[in-house]
């Protein structure tokens, strides 16, 4: 019987020990997947910007472009 409960005991102490890692996996990605939802809104907003530049850019193009062509040859 003796046997029996230090088995037992044993069996518990492996099972908190693996509940904390639980714990500590759970924690840190979370924290994880926090950084990365940020990251993912940085990311974005930049390529939002660079769309609209590329966009002013293209219309700039097109602009001298046009008055290229409109030029005395």
């Amino acid at each position: 019987m003796s046997d029996n409960i230090r088995e037992l005991d044993q069996v518990q102490a492996e099972l908190d020990i693996l509940h904390e890692r639980s714990q500590t996996n759970k924690a840190n990605i979370s924290s994880h997947e926090a950084v990365c939802e940020v990251r993912h809104k940085i990311i974005m907003e930049n390529m939002n910007s660079i769309s609209k530049e590329l966009r002013v850019v293209a219309g700039l193009v097109t602009l001298f472009s046009v008055l290229y062509k409109m030029l005395p040859k």
